[in-house]
């Protein structure tokens, strides 16, 4: 009996443990929700409440899921940079299964601003793509621009310039959703800094000026526009020292310093182009006392003071070192600043003539060596332009042959009699003729015309092709009626394909050999075809769609 008892005490003890148990989970979600309501109007209450909560008394996947997200938002929020994946992997892995796509979109967002908060850039922009996936799945505009300048961001860091733009492009447009102005001011910053990295200047110059006369930019974002307008106009192929040295004043007048010894230096240099040399030698000496007399930054801009003075020996030997010292400096303007060096010693030579013999003999060295600089230069562009050119010539006959293979094969296949193949040909040459009925005419010259002006006609009918969503869409229909809807099928069967895969699939299922499909998907080897085709093949393969075979057998 006194067994019955203990047993009896020690279930209900279970029940009790379990229910407080349960209590205290149902309590810790209703707390995580109440801190979510509140977290992007006040970040910071929301990191006290989330440091506050007892993590032991989390229970589950989906709780601690929860829980992680919202640690790494709050950390973000407020401009805490973690590199630690740790925190923000429970909510990743929970929500690869069982998350919204917004859930899954924030998860694999702050996974990638960890990676890149920890300079791990590869995984950095894995990371954003996965969120990227789910991008058309939610209307958050402010989560979406967040992204696409995570992705900006990443490409920036890795000199991916070109890459970096489109995204720079889409979170404006989402931020001008959520009419997030600061948001908007900050990224056409951005942009401005992205066309100058692409040495695009005059785009560059023109979107600084736009961006200046938006009266809702303010301090101190307002002054960071003005210097890093004035830090492109001094590195430009043609430098503008006077507008320059007015936006640094305007700067240093506002704010009573400026960010960094680049921009002291470029200060510093403007003012004695102006004449103001004494505020010019303060800064000079200010920078060699702070930073020591081999500093980059001051080197580089007392050269280009030297070389407006026309020293050019003490010149070259400043920027010598900067060379051989950092690389944290543009190249970009080095380039520039060799290239006006050569053209002012050029230019100065002629009329210097007053100078001593010592000086005459030591501008003839610099001269003589920036010749025979100049003649490598150009003998290497020349060896590099004759080269291009037989690659091109090559490059334009396998084009040509390329066509007319096509055409002489599609018209074999119609001449066959090969019943068991007959009924394929036919679906498949009506809508490659069709495809190619512009071209024929073009390769019917060859012989009358020069390859160049024949391949250039090519090139111009399949970029117009291949840049006109109208004539895909008329090739598609064309194939549909032709292969029992087989390409409205791939599409409503992957719908996640991106374009240039539906078009790489539709001149599968046309049947066009690699060579014709090398050029019309301008592929630059016929490895990356056969790469491409691969990676399309293996995702039809690995999918779950019950008529995938009817995909794969026209590979």
């Amino acid at each position: 009996m006194r067994i019955f008892n203990h047993i009896g005490a020690f279930s209900a003890l279970i029940v009790i443990v379990l229910i407080g148990a349960s209590c205290a989970s149902r309590q810790t979600r209703e707390h995580l929700a109440d801190i979510e309501s509140y977290i992007d109007s006040r970040p910071d209450s929301a990191l006290v409440a989330i440091r506050q909560i007892d993590t032991t008394t989390l229970r589950g996947r989906a709780v601690k899921a929860k829980y992680s997200l919202l640690h790494a938002i709050a950390l973000d929020k407020n401009y805490i940079d973690t590199a630690d994946t740790r925190i923000i992997q429970p909510a990743v892995d929970w929500y690869a299964r069982h998350g919204s796509p917004e859930e899954k979109l924030k998860a694999n967002y702050y996974l990638g601003v960890s990676h890149f908060n920890g300079e791990r850039y590869n995984e950095a922009v894995i990371a954003y793509t996965k969120a990227e996936e789910y991008s058309k799945k939610t209307d958050n505009y402010w989560l979406l621009g967040l992204l696409c300048t995570g992705l900006a961001d990443t490409f920036t860091k890795t000199k991916e310039y070109s890459r970096s733009t489109p995204y720079i492009d889409k979170s404006i447009e989402y931020f001008e959703r959520c009419g997030i102005t600061g948001y908007v001011n900050h990224q056409r910053f951005r942009k401005a800094q992205n066309l100058v990295n692409r040495r695009e200047w005059d785009k560059a110059l023109s979107y600084y000026e736009d961006i200046l006369h938006n009266p809702s930019i303010t301090s101190p974002l307002r002054e960071s526009i003005e210097t890093n307008y004035a830090m492109a106009l001094l590195t430009s192929p043609n430098p503008d020292t006077q507008k320059s040295l007015l936006l640094l004043d305007n700067v240093f007048l506002e704010k009573g310093s400026l960010e960094n010894y680049n921009q002291y230096g470029a200060y510093a240099f403007t003012l004695k182009e102006a004449g103001r040399e004494k505020e010019s030698a303060d800064i000079f000496r200010q920078m060699r006392s702070d930073c020591g007399p081999d500093d980059v930054y001051l080197n580089y801009w007392m050269h280009r003071s030297l070389l407006s003075e026309g020293d050019y020996r003490g010149a070259y030997t400043l920027l010598h070192s900067v060379f051989l010292k950092s690389d944290s400096i543009d190249r970009m303007s080095y380039v520039n600043s060799i290239s006006h060096a050569r053209d002012e010693f050029l230019s100065k030579d002629n009329v210097n003539k007053s100078l001593t013999i010592e000086n005459n003999r030591k501008k003839t060295i610099i001269f003589e060596l920036l010749l025979i600089l100049l003649l490598i230069v150009a003998y290497m562009a020349f060896w590099r332009m004759r080269t291009i050119h037989h690659k091109e010539i090559d490059r334009l006959a396998a084009t040509i042959n390329a066509y007319e293979d096509e055409v002489k094969r599609l018209e074999f296949e119609n001449m066959s009699k090969n019943s068991s193949i007959e009924k394929l040909n036919k679906s498949k040459n009506k809508a490659r003729f069709a495809f190619i009925s512009d071209l024929y005419m073009i390769i019917s010259r060859k012989g009358s015309s020069s390859p160049e002006i024949i391949a250039k006609d090519i090139k111009d009918k399949v970029q117009e092709l291949r840049s006109n969503p109208d004539a895909q869409k008329d090739f598609e229909y064309l194939l549909d009626k032709e292969c029992d809807g087989v390409m409205r099928k791939l599409r409503r069967e992957f719908p996640l394909l991106s374009e240039d895969e539906y078009r790489l699939a539709s001149f599968i299922f046309a049947g066009f050999d690699n060579n014709f499909l090398s050029v019309l998907m301008n592929s630059v080897s016929q490895d990356s075809l056969r790469m491409a085709k691969s990676r399309l093949k293996k995702k039809i393969m690995r999918s779950s769609s019950e008529i995938k075979d009817v995909f794969l057998g026209y590979f």
